[in-house]
C-alpha cells in the first residue's frame, strides 16, 4: 500500500483511550492484509495528521504494537510490521501460560482436544523427512528412558509432539505446540520416572507407527488413549481426594 494513502480517518476514533483504538486499528489492518510483513508504517508525524491526534498518542499506541510483538521500531528507519513466525506465537503462548496461572490439567484438556486430530492430521500430510524425525524422537524417548537419563527423555517426549505438529502441516497447531514444548518439558520430567516403557514411553511408538502407516484413524485413537495415560499420571499426582473427585465428576 502506499504511503499516500491515508490508513486511517478520525471519526473512526473516540476520545477516549485514543492510543487502545489506535493499536486495534492498526490490529485490523494487519488482519485483513491491506499490510505485510516488513511493510513500513507512516511515520509518527504522518500518523499523527490522519488521525487527528498528537504524537504522544500515536508513540504510545505504537509503544503498544511493539510489546506485543507486532511491529519493530528503529530510531531514525520508524516502525516496521514484524513476520508472525510460529515461534513468536508459541513464545506468547508460552508466557501466558507461565505468568497467566494455568494449570497442568486446563494444558492437557488443550491438548486432549487437539493432539489426537494433530496425530491424524500426521498421517495424512507427513513428508519422509517428517517421519525420520519422529522416528529419531521415538528411539531418543526409548533409548534415554532405558538407562535412566529422564531429563534427556522428557525433552525428546515433548520435541515428539511438537514435531507431529510440524508433520501435520497445521502452521496454528505448530505455533501451539511451540509455546508449550518447555512446559510439557518441565512436567514430563516430574513424570516421567513413574511411567513403565510399556504404559507412557511405548505409547509414542505405536503412535509413531500408525502415523507411517499413514492410518489416520488408528493415529488418532492411541493419541487419544496416550493421553488417557496421561491424565492419570496428573490425577495419581495431584492426590487420591483429588483425583476421586474428578474421575467421580
Amino acid at each position: 500500500m502506499s504511503l499516500d494513502t491515508p490508513l486511517f480517518i478520525p471519526s473512526d476514533l473516540r476520545r477516549d483511550r485514543l492510543y487502545e483504538q489506535i493499536t486495534d486499528k492498526i490490529r485490523e489492518i494487519i488482519a485483513t492484509k491491506r499490510l505485510r510483513p516488513g511493510s513500513r508504517l507512516p511515520s509518527e508525524r504522518e500518523l499523527a495528521k490522519q488521525l487527528g491526534v498528537n504524537r504522544t498518542t500515536v508513540r504510545h499506541a505504537l509503544y503498544i504494537l511493539q510489546q506485543q510483538g507486532l511491529i519493530e521500531v528503529k530510531p531514525g528507519a520508524g516502525s516496521r510490521l514484524i513476520s508472525m513466525t510460529p515461534s513468536v506465537l508459541g513464545e506468547a503462548i508460552e508466557r501466558y501460560f507461565l505468568f497467566g496461572d494455568c494449570s497442568h490439567r486446563e494444558l492437557l484438556t488443550v491438548r486432549e482436544l487437539l493432539e489426537p486430530e494433530t496425530a491424524a492430521l500426521a498421517a495424512v500430510h507427513a513428508t519422509p523427512q517428517d517421519l525420520d524425525r519422529l522416528r529419531a524422537r521415538v528411539d531418543e524417548i526409548e533409548a534415554s528412558f532405558a538407562v535412566g537419563d529422564f531429563v534427556r527423555c522428557a525433552a525428546a517426549d515433548a520435541a515428539f509432539h511438537s514435531e507431529l505438529a510440524v508433520a501435520a502441516k497445521n502452521r496454528l497447531l505448530m505455533a501451539f505446540m511451540a509455546g508449550i514444548r518447555q512446559v510439557m518439558n518441565a512436567w514430563l520430567k516430574t513424570q516421567v520416572e513413574t511411567m513403565s516403557r510399556e504404559s507412557g514411553m511405548h505409547g509414542h511408538r505405536q503412535v509413531y507407527t500408525a502415523v507411517a502407516a499413514r492410518d489416520a484413524q488408528r493415529a488418532r485413537e492411541l493419541m487419544r488413549a496416550h493421553l488417557v495415560l496421561a491424565r492419570s499420571y496428573l490425577l495419581d499426582m495431584a492426590g487420591d481426594g483429588e483425583a476421586d473427585a474428578e474421575r467421580s465428576g
